[in-house]
């Protein structure tokens, strides 16, 4: 008898400035209207640095706990962390996606891994070809539209 391995959709999240801003200590306004509309389409999860603070408290009382299948607090990003979820949540990098904002982390650690990158470009860094992502959107109210216009080219 032959077994089907299904791989799972993954979207990998950058906290910081990506879903929160470090400046007013709340998420971004759009968040959780991405969040709602992206629970039902992938399994999310958060990769972020060890911060003060930063602890499982804080993600309960910004209220987007139950959105995440994994909360991963590092002491510092690298390729072994993002190939790591992908084994543990049964997914492949081509069936997953990276979104940040930062080039020389998120999308250049995806990037070299094989993951749909998608940088959240508010910041001051420059493309380079070294860090090029496959998307660029200044709000995260444009992801759902991306997901599902990935999901309709594959189809």
């Amino acid at each position: 008898m032959l077994e089907f391995l299904v791989m799972n959709k993954l979207i990998i999240f950058d906290f910081n400035r990506t879903l929160y801003n470090p400046q007013t200590g709340a998420l971004f306004p759009e968040v959780l209207s991405c969040l709602n509309s992206l629970n039902q389409m992938a399994t999310l999860g958060i990769i972020t640095t060890t911060s003060p603070g930063r602890d499982r408290n804080l993600f309960r009382r910004l209220g987007i706990l139950p959105y995440f299948r994994f909360i991963k607090i590092i002491k510092q990003k690298n390729i072994s962390n993002f190939r790591f979820i992908c084994s543990e949540f049964n997914s492949s990098p081509e069936n997953s996606y990276i979104v940040g904002d930062r080039l020389d982390e998120e999308i250049a650690f995806g990037n070299q891994l094989g993951f749909k990158t998608i940088w959240l470009c508010h910041s001051k860094n420059q493309l380079t070809d070294k860090y090029c992502p496959r998307y660029t959107i200044r709000s995260l109210s444009e992801l759902s539209d991306i997901i599902e216009r990935e999901d309709s080219d594959c189809n």
